[in-house]
Protein backbone atom coordinates (compact mmCIF):
# COMPACT_ATOMS: atom_id res chain seq x y z
CA UNK A 1 0.00 0.00 0.00
CA UNK A 2 3.09 2.39 1.00
CA UNK A 3 4.70 1.57 -2.21
CA UNK A 4 1.36 2.56 -4.57
CA UNK A 5 0.71 5.61 -2.64
CA UNK A 6 4.62 6.75 -3.61
CA UNK A 7 4.72 5.80 -6.96
CA UNK A 8 1.20 7.92 -7.28
CA UNK A 9 2.63 10.95 -5.71
CA UNK A 10 6.20 10.82 -8.29
CA UNK A 11 4.18 10.22 -11.26
CA UNK A 12 0.94 13.00 -10.14
CA UNK A 13 3.44 15.73 -11.12
CA UNK A 14 4.21 14.75 -14.58
CA UNK A 15 0.31 14.01 -15.37
CA UNK A 16 -0.29 17.81 -14.47
CA UNK A 17 2.41 19.11 -16.72
CA UNK A 18 1.81 17.02 -19.63
CA UNK A 19 -1.75 18.03 -19.45
CA UNK A 20 -0.83 21.53 -19.48
CA UNK A 21 1.36 20.99 -22.59
CA UNK A 22 -1.57 19.85 -24.53
CA UNK A 23 -4.16 22.15 -23.37
CA UNK A 24 -1.51 24.93 -24.98
CA UNK A 25 -0.40 23.23 -27.69
CA UNK A 26 -4.26 22.99 -28.98
CA UNK A 27 -4.55 26.74 -27.77
CA UNK A 28 -1.74 27.55 -29.96
CA UNK A 29 -2.96 25.40 -33.44
CA UNK A 30 -5.88 26.94 -32.84
CA UNK A 31 -4.49 30.13 -32.47
CA UNK A 32 -2.19 30.03 -35.67
CA UNK A 33 -5.82 28.66 -37.48
CA UNK A 34 -7.52 31.96 -36.40
CA UNK A 35 -4.40 33.92 -38.36
CA UNK A 36 -6.16 34.67 -41.71
CA UNK A 37 -5.95 37.88 -44.34
CA UNK A 38 -7.78 39.05 -46.94
CA UNK A 39 -7.92 40.59 -50.34
CA UNK A 40 -9.37 41.33 -53.15
CA UNK A 41 -8.37 39.82 -56.75
CA UNK A 42 -9.04 43.23 -58.84
CA UNK A 43 -9.77 46.90 -58.21
CA UNK A 44 -13.12 47.93 -56.38
CA UNK A 45 -15.53 48.65 -57.32
CA UNK A 46 -15.39 46.09 -60.42
CA UNK A 47 -16.31 47.01 -64.14
CA UNK A 48 -15.11 50.48 -63.36
CA UNK A 49 -12.41 52.82 -65.69
CA UNK A 50 -9.42 53.85 -63.64
CA UNK A 51 -8.98 57.64 -62.90
CA UNK A 52 -5.78 59.50 -63.56
CA UNK A 53 -5.92 61.94 -61.12
CA UNK A 54 -8.25 63.11 -58.27
CA UNK A 55 -11.30 65.65 -58.49
CA UNK A 56 -10.77 69.09 -57.85
CA UNK A 57 -12.63 69.29 -55.21
CA UNK A 58 -10.96 66.89 -52.88
CA UNK A 59 -7.77 67.78 -54.07
CA UNK A 60 -5.95 70.38 -50.47
CA UNK A 61 -4.66 69.64 -47.38
CA UNK A 62 -5.89 68.04 -44.65
CA UNK A 63 -4.81 67.84 -40.86
CA UNK A 64 -4.79 64.49 -38.72
CA UNK A 65 -6.88 64.70 -36.06
CA UNK A 66 -4.64 63.11 -33.64
CA UNK A 67 -1.92 65.17 -34.52
CA UNK A 68 -2.05 67.84 -36.50
CA UNK A 69 1.45 68.39 -37.17
CA UNK A 70 1.15 65.93 -39.58
CA UNK A 71 -0.66 66.59 -42.58
CA UNK A 72 -2.26 64.59 -46.06
CA UNK A 73 -1.93 66.67 -49.04
CA UNK A 74 -4.01 65.27 -52.21
CA UNK A 75 -3.06 66.88 -55.86
CA UNK A 76 -4.51 66.15 -58.89
CA UNK A 77 -1.95 62.90 -59.47
CA UNK A 78 -0.81 62.14 -56.11
CA UNK A 79 -1.44 61.56 -52.20
CA UNK A 80 1.21 61.90 -50.14
CA UNK A 81 1.74 62.77 -45.98
CA UNK A 82 3.88 65.87 -44.43
CA UNK A 83 5.04 65.47 -41.08
CA UNK A 84 8.06 67.12 -39.00
CA UNK A 85 10.29 66.02 -36.33
CA UNK A 86 12.64 67.26 -33.90
CA UNK A 87 16.32 66.60 -34.22
CA UNK A 88 18.89 68.10 -32.12
CA UNK A 89 23.17 67.82 -32.38
CA UNK A 90 25.00 69.19 -29.28
CA UNK A 91 27.57 72.11 -30.98
CA UNK A 92 30.47 70.04 -30.15
CA UNK A 93 29.51 67.44 -32.67
CA UNK A 94 29.15 69.98 -34.99
CA UNK A 95 32.52 71.48 -34.92
CA UNK A 96 33.83 68.53 -34.75
CA UNK A 97 32.44 66.88 -37.46
CA UNK A 98 33.09 67.07 -41.63
CA UNK A 99 29.60 66.30 -42.44
CA UNK A 100 27.81 69.32 -40.26
CA UNK A 101 28.20 73.27 -40.28
CA UNK A 102 26.70 75.94 -39.57
CA UNK A 103 26.38 78.88 -41.99
CA UNK A 104 23.95 82.43 -42.38
CA UNK A 105 21.99 81.09 -39.71
CA UNK A 106 21.12 77.99 -41.05
CA UNK A 107 22.34 74.20 -40.35
CA UNK A 108 23.65 72.22 -43.14
CA UNK A 109 24.58 68.52 -43.53
CA UNK A 110 20.79 66.81 -42.56
CA UNK A 111 19.22 67.67 -45.97
CA UNK A 112 21.29 66.64 -48.78
CA UNK A 113 22.40 70.24 -50.38
CA UNK A 114 19.77 72.18 -47.88
CA UNK A 115 19.94 74.22 -44.86
CA UNK A 116 17.75 74.19 -42.41
CA UNK A 117 16.42 77.24 -39.49
CA UNK A 118 17.79 76.44 -36.32
CA UNK A 119 17.86 77.15 -32.54
CA UNK A 120 21.16 77.16 -30.09
CA UNK A 121 20.00 76.55 -26.33
CA UNK A 122 22.91 75.82 -23.89
CA UNK A 123 25.33 74.50 -26.39
CA UNK A 124 22.59 72.28 -28.39
CA UNK A 125 21.48 72.79 -31.26
CA UNK A 126 17.41 72.49 -32.00
CA UNK A 127 15.85 71.99 -35.56
CA UNK A 128 12.93 70.91 -37.12
CA UNK A 129 13.06 69.11 -40.44
CA UNK A 130 9.98 68.37 -42.71
CA UNK A 131 9.69 65.78 -45.23
CA UNK A 132 7.18 64.74 -47.38
CA UNK A 133 6.15 60.59 -47.60
CA UNK A 134 4.12 59.56 -51.07
CA UNK A 135 1.14 57.50 -50.43
CA UNK A 136 -0.52 56.91 -53.28
CA UNK A 137 0.29 57.73 -57.47
CA UNK A 138 -2.65 56.14 -59.62
CA UNK A 139 -0.43 53.51 -62.29
CA UNK A 140 0.25 49.80 -62.63
CA UNK A 141 0.00 49.13 -59.23
CA UNK A 142 -2.14 51.95 -57.90
CA UNK A 143 -5.43 51.98 -59.16
CA UNK A 144 -7.83 55.19 -58.40
CA UNK A 145 -11.82 54.14 -59.07
CA UNK A 146 -14.97 56.53 -57.81
CA UNK A 147 -18.45 55.28 -57.22
CA UNK A 148 -21.01 58.36 -56.64
CA UNK A 149 -18.85 60.34 -53.84
CA UNK A 150 -16.74 58.19 -52.90
CA UNK A 151 -12.57 57.09 -54.28
CA UNK A 152 -11.31 53.86 -53.81
CA UNK A 153 -7.66 53.11 -53.64
CA UNK A 154 -6.56 49.89 -54.95
CA UNK A 155 -3.36 48.61 -54.31
CA UNK A 156 -1.32 45.74 -55.79
CA UNK A 157 0.54 44.33 -53.29
CA UNK A 158 3.40 41.89 -53.59
CA UNK A 159 1.19 38.92 -54.23
CA UNK A 160 -0.81 40.34 -56.59
CA UNK A 161 -4.13 40.88 -54.92
CA UNK A 162 -5.40 44.48 -54.19
CA UNK A 163 -6.11 46.32 -50.70
CA UNK A 164 -8.47 49.17 -50.88
CA UNK A 165 -9.20 52.14 -48.87
CA UNK A 166 -12.29 54.45 -49.48
CA UNK A 167 -11.85 58.42 -49.26
CA UNK A 168 -14.85 60.25 -48.45
CA UNK A 169 -15.62 63.99 -47.72
CA UNK A 170 -18.13 64.22 -45.09
CA UNK A 171 -19.07 67.63 -43.31
CA UNK A 172 -15.52 69.06 -44.31
CA UNK A 173 -13.58 66.15 -42.97
CA UNK A 174 -11.65 64.07 -44.97
CA UNK A 175 -12.04 60.42 -43.72
CA UNK A 176 -10.39 57.23 -44.55
CA UNK A 177 -11.83 53.90 -44.58
CA UNK A 178 -10.40 50.60 -44.40
CA UNK A 179 -11.22 46.72 -43.76
CA UNK A 180 -10.57 44.28 -40.77
CA UNK A 181 -11.76 41.54 -42.47
CA UNK A 182 -12.65 39.86 -38.85
CA UNK A 183 -14.89 42.34 -37.85
CA UNK A 184 -16.86 41.87 -41.69
CA UNK A 185 -16.12 38.54 -42.35
CA UNK A 186 -19.72 37.27 -42.04
CA UNK A 187 -20.06 39.53 -44.91
CA UNK A 188 -17.34 38.66 -47.11
CA UNK A 189 -18.21 35.43 -46.67
CA UNK A 190 -21.37 36.16 -48.45
CA UNK A 191 -19.86 37.48 -51.94
CA UNK A 192 -20.64 34.39 -54.17
CA UNK A 193 -16.61 35.04 -55.44
CA UNK A 194 -15.26 34.57 -52.12
CA UNK A 195 -12.55 31.80 -51.67
CA UNK A 196 -9.65 30.85 -49.60
CA UNK A 197 -6.17 30.12 -50.89
CA UNK A 198 -2.93 29.99 -48.86
CA UNK A 199 -0.49 33.09 -49.07
CA UNK A 200 2.31 33.14 -47.23
CA UNK A 201 1.85 30.17 -45.50
CA UNK A 202 -1.64 31.97 -43.90
CA UNK A 203 -5.51 30.74 -44.47
CA UNK A 204 -6.61 33.82 -46.85
CA UNK A 205 -9.81 34.92 -47.71
CA UNK A 206 -9.85 36.40 -51.66
CA UNK A 207 -13.16 37.64 -52.88
CA UNK A 208 -14.10 39.27 -56.79
CA UNK A 209 -17.68 40.93 -55.73
CA UNK A 210 -19.45 42.34 -58.39
CA UNK A 211 -19.97 45.94 -58.31
CA UNK A 212 -23.28 45.94 -57.02
CA UNK A 213 -22.08 43.31 -53.89
CA UNK A 214 -19.44 45.59 -53.14
CA UNK A 215 -21.10 49.16 -53.25
CA UNK A 216 -23.72 47.20 -51.35
CA UNK A 217 -21.10 45.99 -48.67
CA UNK A 218 -19.71 49.93 -48.41
CA UNK A 219 -22.81 51.49 -48.11
CA UNK A 220 -23.43 48.41 -44.72
CA UNK A 221 -20.27 49.66 -43.19
CA UNK A 222 -18.21 47.00 -44.66
CA UNK A 223 -15.48 49.97 -44.39
CA UNK A 224 -15.32 49.90 -40.54
CA UNK A 225 -11.84 51.57 -39.17
CA UNK A 226 -11.48 55.32 -40.31
CA UNK A 227 -8.94 57.60 -39.90
CA UNK A 228 -9.77 61.21 -39.86
CA UNK A 229 -8.17 64.29 -41.09
CA UNK A 230 -9.82 67.54 -40.49
CA UNK A 231 -8.97 71.71 -41.76
CA UNK A 232 -8.68 71.61 -45.69
CA UNK A 233 -7.17 74.17 -47.46
CA UNK A 234 -7.50 74.39 -51.19
CA UNK A 235 -4.39 73.85 -53.02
Amino acid sequence: MLKQLKTLSIFEPMKVIITILLVLNVFLLRAQEEVTSFYFSEPQPSSITPLEKFDDDICGRYLYAEDTLTSLIITPDSIYTHFGTFTYLAAKEIEDSDKYRLENNLLYGIKDGKGIPYKERNDTIFTYITQNDLLFKPSKNHKLNKSGDKFYLNTKEDNGYYSTEVFSLEEKKLIIYSIDHEQVLEEILQFKSTRTVLVGGFKTYLSAPTKSEFISFVENKGFRDKTVYLDSEKL
